[in-house]
């Protein structure tokens, strides 16, 4: 056997049935809105259930996708506008009356100062239920409450400080 592979540009039937992996599609097109818009979320330090966006988002592509083939078409993966036609809004996941307060657990964080590993308040977790899709363990929601004073608090605030400061000197 030889080593060598052959490359070929695939053929037009060969395009419409294989999927490159690194090719955009409508679910990773949601996926990545979901998470920007969790991200922005839990900067906010306020719940979001993504549970919950996707299984409607899933719902939502599945009773798209039958009309579709009622009238005749067809839906591929590709199509990447099928996100904006399918969810109008994520922000209705994060909607405060979604969620109920289960409980609220204080975090701490351990330094090691002077050979002594010291236990340092970080902030609380408010661990929250969502009503709509709920449950034991399945539909909580945890979200940090920093403190002021937290080690992590702090990272980023040194972290800002050291970006406007190049950004100064950069002018």
């Amino acid at each position: 056997m030889s080593d060598e592979f052959i490359m070929r540009p695939l053929t037009l039937d060969e395009k419409r049935t294989t999927l490159d992996p690194t090719e955009n599609t409508f679910k990773k097109e949601f996926r990545k809105r979901l998470i920007k818009t969790a991200q922005e979320y839990t900067k906010k330090s306020m719940p979001f259930c993504s549970r919950c966006a996707n299984f409607d988002f899933v719902e939502a592509v599945e009773k798209y996708v039958r009309e579709k083939r009622k009238r005749g078409e067809t839906v591929t993966i590709r199509d990447i506008d099928l996100v904006d036609k399918v969810v109008k809004n994520l922000d209705q996941y994060g909607d405060t009356n979604r969620f109920q307060l289960d409980s609220e657990v204080e975090s701490f964080d351990y330094q090691v100062v002077g050979h002594a590993r010291t236990k340092i308040y970080e902030g609380y977790y408010k661990h929250f239920v969502c009503k709509v899709c709920g449950g034991d363990k399945v539909g909580k929601v945890s979200v940090l409450i920093q403190s002021p004073g937290s080690s992590v608090t702090n990272f980023r605030e040194h972290k800002d400080e050291e970006g406007k400061q190049s950004g100064k000197s950069k002018k």
